[in-house]
């Protein structure tokens, strides 16, 4: 998306960690039939996923929150489609939409279920999946297609007071840079420890929290 038409900017938290060691675990569940980590999926039962009417993204000053997520329309292909044959070229549009569901978050905005990097479960922002546009882009408040976004915490609780963020500052959480340091390592260490993370990837990790200073 070119700049400027999302109302924020995207999200840096990098996934990469995540996907080495799930390409390293399917690969010994193929080769040897090991187990890979438990699922973290959102479910309905914890809800962890849920109607928009029960989603409860915090009041975040400068962000404007989303109606709903994309709807999903039904479409007509035809009667042998349950077959695979498409019957109808142009598909004809149903009544009614299929259920949408969103994924909950705590009182900082950040998702609740699913496996978070060191920096979202120590977190130093909140970083979202989804970003409405802004006013520069003709359609402000729609959803910017598939760009995420993220707002950090402030600093200090006097910059919280004069932003009226609900978040807890950075200082107010951790104290001091170092404690968040610990606190990040240990959880990179535990998801290392899960089979989530990879052992070479912990050096990386922590060299990010490292540089996390207030």
């Amino acid at each position: 998306m070119p700049p400027g038409v999302c109302a924020l900017p995207p999200n840096t938290v990098d996934p990469r960690p995540f996907l080495r060691a799930q390409l390293v675990a399917m690969d010994r569940w193929v080769r040897d039939e090991t187990a890979p980590p438990p699922f973290a999926h959102p479910r309905l039962v914890d809800r962890t996923l849920v109607p928009m009417r029960t989603w409860r993204f915090p009041g975040i000053p400068g962000v404007q929150k989303p109606a709903g997520p994309a709807p999903k329309r039904r479409f007509d292909y035809g009667p042998e489609f349950a077959r695979g044959v498409f019957g109808k070229a142009l598909p004809s549009v149903l009544e009614g939409d299929y259920p949408v569901l969103a994924l909950q978050v705590d009182g900082d905005g950040n998702e609740i279920a699913g496996l978070r990097v060191p920096e979202q479960a120590v977190p130093i922002a909140t970083s979202m999946g989804w970003v409405v546009r802004g006013a520069a882009s003709g359609t402000p408040g729609e959803l910017c297609y598939l760009d995420d976004s993220i707002v950090p915490f402030v600093r200090r609780a006097d910059q919280r007071r004069d932003f009226r963020d609900p978040r807890p500052s950075l200082a107010e959480r951790y104290g001091t840079p170092d404690a968040y340091e610990a606190k990040a390592s240990a959880a990179a260490a535990a998801l290392a420890q899960s089979g989530n993370l990879l052992e070479e990837d912990l050096s990386r990790l922590a060299a990010r929290a490292a540089a996390v200073r207030w």
